[in-house]
């Protein structure tokens, strides 16, 4: 099986060019096929976390997880679809009923702040981190207020389950699992752990052209509150996160995060 990290690293050796004819030819091939049998989607604004379960997702059963636009062909092989809901409208597929939706949720906060960081690493590996990603962070801010509420108001109709990052951290086994039997999924729960705790050790750095991975000692794999603490409410420990940013944010989001017990 070519999990997402291998399809993730082959697609960094094409050319902007050929990922963008590539991404449209599978788009169409995918969408007239989903319009006839039925899929399952897993939704999220981008940095959500999306990218660290599907990884988990597919150690844990074996089976297939991808963006649509990554995949040729033998659809019915995957486990579920990713999609970062703003990028393209799968409501209308949605509206047939014969698909199931999940849709991750995440402190937008947390996802602008990271998303900073994600281009800055993509683009500027070598260069000064924080200088530029002080540049970059108001535009990923911005794109949060109008993106992120965008997101929840598209797919929430069409979600029946829906999984905040922060109850991840927490309780990965608890909450995985409900994904996982919502999707119809079939994996042994003592496999959950084992793969959170691996997942734990490994320290993950991405370019445009490689990837690099710290193996961390045995002992360092995180308890549920450790890794809540490491992982969640970062942009209240960063000094780039202004209380400007905050106030930005929740200006366009507060309902929302309310409405899904998100801190304020």
């Amino acid at each position: 099986m070519q999990t997402f990290d291998k399809r993730w690293q082959t697609l960094q050796m094409m050319t902007d060019e050929e990922r963008i004819k590539l991404h449209d030819r599978n788009l169409d091939r995918f969408w007239e096929w989903a319009g006839k049998n039925p899929c399952n989607f897993h939704v999220s604004y981008p940095r959500s976390g999306l990218e660290w379960t599907s990884t988990l997702y597919e150690k844990i059963t074996g089976e297939k997880v991808a963006f649509p636009h990554d995949v040729e062909g033998n659809y019915e092989e995957y486990l579920f679809f990713r999609h970062h809901g703003f990028r393209r409208n799968y409501v209308e597929l949605l509206q047939s009923g014969n698909h199931k939706c999940a849709l991750l949720i995440r402190d937008p906060r947390d996802c602008a702040l990271s998303g900073a960081y994600r281009w800055v690493t993509l683009k500027y590996p070598s260069a000064e981190y924080k200088v530029i990603c002080d540049e970059v962070l108001a535009k990923t801010v911005n794109e949060a207020c109008k993106y992120w509420p965008l997101t929840y108001e598209l797919y929430r109709p069409y979600s029946e389950l829906i999984v905040r990052y922060e109850d991840i951290c927490r309780n990965p086994v608890y909450e995985l699992g409900r994904v996982l039997d919502y999707f119809g999924a079939k994996y042994e729960k003592s496999k959950i752990q084992q793969e959170v705790e691996k997942m734990d050790r490994i320290k993950t750095y991405k370019t445009d052209t490689h990837t690099t991975e710290e193996h961390l000692e045995p002992q360092q794999f995180l308890d549920g509150q450790e890794r809540y603490e490491k992982y969640c409410g970062k942009w209240k420990r960063d000094p780039l996160f202004t209380e400007d940013y905050n106030q930005l944010i929740l200006q366009s989001c507060k309902h929302i995060m309310s409405e899904i017990g998100l801190e304020i």
